[in-house]
């Protein structure tokens, strides 16, 4: 047999074992689902964003949001990031006007990991954002 026979015989075995895998989905890779939680004490709060989407509670989630204020001459406001969540029956919430704040929560998608920690006052103090493959994405 020619080398050119040979590579297609090898060619015509191969599409025929993937035959029974056409129009599956994927199920390789990494998946996490990491749910809402809160430690009040450490005042650190985690979940990501598809999994409590996706979470046969009623009450879970979690996320930020910017809000940014009408200005005019006599209000000068500056934009105002807000944290929170629900776990079980534990709320939790934190503010901050910190520009490293407020732009690690534009990078939020729907998709996201997010972890945060705030300050005895309910300042949040850090922010992270993570967009990883293995995150749970939300189904709607």
């Amino acid at each position: 047999m020619g080398k050119w026979a040979k590579i297609s015989v090898l060619g015509l075995s191969i599409g025929l074992l993937a035959i029974p895998f056409l129009g599956k989905e994927a199920a390789a890779g990494l998946k996490s689902n990491v749910l809402v939680g809160v430690n009040l004490n450490d005042r650190h709060a985690w979940g990501a964003m598809g999994a409590a989407r996706n979470s046969s509670s009623l009450v879970e989630y979690i996320g930020c949001g910017v809000e940014t204020a009408w200005s005019s001459g006599l209000f000068n406001l500056p934009p105002v990031v807000t944290c929170s969540g629900r776990s079980g029956n534990t709320t939790f919430m934190c503010t901050s006007m910190d520009t490293k704040i407020i732009d690690a929560t534009r990078a939020l998608t729907a998709d996201a990991k997010l972890d945060f920690t705030w300050s005895p006052s309910g300042e949040c103090v850090t922010l992270d954002v993570s967009i990883y493959s293995d995150n749970a994405a939300k189904i709607p």
